[in-house]
């Protein structure tokens, strides 16, 4: 079992490379160049890049994934792998915390603080909340979106690593296969997307849904051989819709969970999932 289960997260993870290589290309690409930058100068204010702390039993790291502010009072949705969970379900052992949780947006390099709001492990997605929100932040309206189709064009937007200033980037791939069991998905092409927990639009720039990844749980891998999975892309899309209505679950929990003041920090602050 865990050899199908590390199998199938090695191949979520060998197109990351070849993704970002290409994307130059693409965005070379007649006709995709205008497309790509009206994305990146549209879109890219509302790209955040995430830094916090990772804890587990083996101590501590410093790391940094990428976000997208979704509403103007700084709620941020985001990858739940990047947070911890990812390494959890390979190891069977429990996720990770991320403490000092912080929010760099545009050009600023030191961050605004955040929390966790909730998370979704069956979707693989997180929400975090800006603490202290000025409540005009560039954001990504995830209503505003399309139902694609078959052999359509997708494109992200994320922004590149600190050796590169965080310069935005967009990232183009072709829908494959729309398909419904477990669940609504949208199959990109193969290895052409790199990032998950991020926002995908169509050439309108219309929301396409959010870049995720979604696994059999460990029971279900029992018996379960490599053919089960064909047709895996690595990373797939969740399509917007059902962004929308996972994130009205979110922000319910997370009114209903809000944090007291006087309240001291500990083991068990584990952000929950909603219901």
């Amino acid at each position: 079992m865990r050899t199908i289960l590390t199998a199938v997260l090695l191949l979520a993870t060998a197109g990351s490379a070849l993704a970002l290589e290409s994307q130059a290309a693409h965005a070379a690409q007649a006709g995709h160049e205008t497309v790509a930058g009206r994305l990146i100068a549209d879109r890219s204010p509302a790209v955040v890049t995430i830094k916090f702390l990772l804890k587990d039993e083996h101590g501590e790291e410093e790391t940094e994934t990428a976000g997208a502010l979704i509403d103007a009072d700084g709620l941020v949705i985001a990858s739940n792998d990047a947070f911890g969970s990812l390494q959890a379900r390979l190891r069977g052992g429990p996720s990770a915390t991320p403490t000092d949780i912080r929010v760099l947006i545009g050009d600023d390099t030191q961050g605004v603080p955040a929390r966790f709001a909730a998370r979704d492990t069956e979707l693989g997605l997180a929400w975090l909340q800006i603490e202290e929100s000025k409540g005009n932040y560039p954001f990504i309206d995830l209503t505003d979106s399309a139902e694609p189709a078959v052999g359509d064009k997708m494109i992200y937007v994320s922004r590149m690593g600190t050796f590169f200033d965080r310069a935005p980037m967009a990232v183009e791939s072709t829908v494959t296969a729309i398909v419904r069991k477990p669940r609504p998905l949208i199959m990109p092409s193969m290895n052409s997307i790199a990032e998950r927990g991020l926002p995908i639009f169509d050439a309108s720039g219309k929301v396409v849904g959010v870049t995720t990844l979604v696994l059999p749980e460990r029971d279900e891998l029992e018996g379960m051989t490599r053919d089960a999975m064909k047709g895996f892309t690595g990373v797939m899309v969740l399509p917007a819709k059902d962004v929308v209505a996972a994130t009205a679950r979110a922000r319910e929990f997370a009114r209903q969970n809000q944090p007291q003041p006087d309240a001291e920090p500990g083991k068990d602050d584990q952000p929950a999932e909603p219901k």
